[in-house]
């Protein structure tokens, strides 16, 4: 995808860390200070709260999809404090909620 390795490895952490991803944490297990992981991050053009609801959306998009879970369960899965949180960021970065999202991509062909 052209992703940058930083970024492929923050992502394959993130995703096993949702639920209590914080950057000090994540930086650590990364083998960088917070600073350097922020300074990294702002040289990719990015930040770790916009790689953080990437990979909430991501991982919301394959739970959508593979499970018929409440959205609540979904939202908690992923690290959402709510459902109206959950459902404002799906929207801010896919542009549909998520059971819109979810019945135009589980219709079949």
């Amino acid at each position: 995808m052209g992703q940058s390795p930083l970024l492929g490895e923050l992502h394959r952490v993130l995703r096993y860390r949702l639920v209590e991803a914080n950057l000090a944490d994540i930086a650590r297990e990364l083998g960088m200070s917070e600073r350097t992981l922020q300074r990294r991050l702002r040289e990719a053009g990015t930040s770790f709260q916009s790689e953080l609801n990437t990979v909430q959306v991501r991982t919301a998009q394959a739970l959508l999809l593979e499970s018929d879970a409440k959205l609540t369960s979904v939202a908690v899965e992923v690290g959402c404090a709510s459902l109206q949180h959950f459902s404002s960021l799906f929207r801010k970065m896919t542009g549909e909620s998520p059971s819109a999202w979810r019945a135009r991509h589980r219709k079949t062909p």
